[in-house]
């Protein structure tokens, strides 16, 4: 897609800040300057190739034989790193979504939150299987054969983002 991954850098930075933004130190300053500029990274060469793959063939078929080098490193540096960039920011708003409930005092505003970040655990964790699992196929150069596989593991995290969701609702209603 043409966001991918900057929506994970978005929402990365939106759970530092939710509920409000709080007092952090290096290492979480640092966290969140790396995960935009590796958004970023990933970013730029993911657009200038699916800009490419998007010409019609007339368009592409010049620009791929004459910067094969480039379509080569997309293929076997940047498309793995989407996958694992994918699944660092999943583990990283985890983490941060769990500093920030720690750092909220007991009451309403922590039972609110309990909830939030509840659901984002439900929705993260099948999400960071899946993420992890197309990492080493595209590693292993297999995530055309494995691609079935995939969409079932996707379909079933879905699924159970759903389900994790209702049942939630289900219990606080």
């Amino acid at each position: 897609g043409s966001v991918f991954p900057l929506y994970m850098v978005y929402s990365y930075q939106f759970y530092a800040e939710f509920p409000e933004r709080l007092r952090t130190g290096p290492f979480w300053e640092g966290t969140e300057w790396a995960i935009t500029i590796l958004g970023y990274l990933i970013w730029i060469p993911s657009t200038l190739h699916n800009i490419v793959s998007a010409l019609n063939s007339d368009r592409s078929i010049p620009l791929v034989f004459s910067h094969q080098w480039y379509f080569r490193f997309h293929d076997a540096v940047v498309a793995p790193l989407e996958m694992l960039f994918l699944a660092i920011c999943f583990v990283a708003t985890l983490l941060v979504g769990l500093r920030n409930y720690r750092r909220v005092r007991e009451g309403d505003a922590r039972r609110r939150l309990r909830w939030v970040f509840g659901g984002l655990i439900g929705a993260q964790v099948p999400l960071i299987l899946v993420s992890l699992f197309m990492f080493i196929a595209r590693l292993l150069h297999r995530d055309q054969e494995w691609l079935h596989i995939n969409m079932a593991l996707a379909l079933t995290a879905n699924l159970l983002t759903i389900i994790i969701g209702n049942l939630g609702i289900a219990k606080r209603g």
